[in-house]
């Protein structure tokens, strides 16, 4: 684990939040039941999904070069306190 953030986003609230310098994450609440997770890569869409609340979590990720990847998670619950890697 690189971070970790913890957002709270009430019925027709989004927050966009950045995750390195080239992608952000924009999470919007639908409506009570519906998240709308967004991805973006340097400033541009490049997935968008609905998903309910019910479902546990969002996993998404990808190949930036040949050498490395990325990923975010999404998760209602809290998660166990653990160690933290940093770069």
């Amino acid at each position: 684990e690189i971070s970790r953030r913890s957002v709270r986003l009430g019925y027709g609230e989004k927050t966009r939040q950045r995750m390195t310098a080239e992608r952000e994450v924009e999470i919007a609440r639908k409506s009570p039941h519906e998240l709308i997770i967004s991805n973006y890569a340097n400033g541009k869409l490049t997935r968008r999904r609905t998903q309910s609340l019910e479902t546990p979590f969002y996993i998404a990720g990808g190949d930036k070069d040949p050498d490395q990847s990325w990923f975010i998670v999404l998760r209602h619950d809290k998660p166990s306190e653990g160690k933290v890697a940093r770069n």
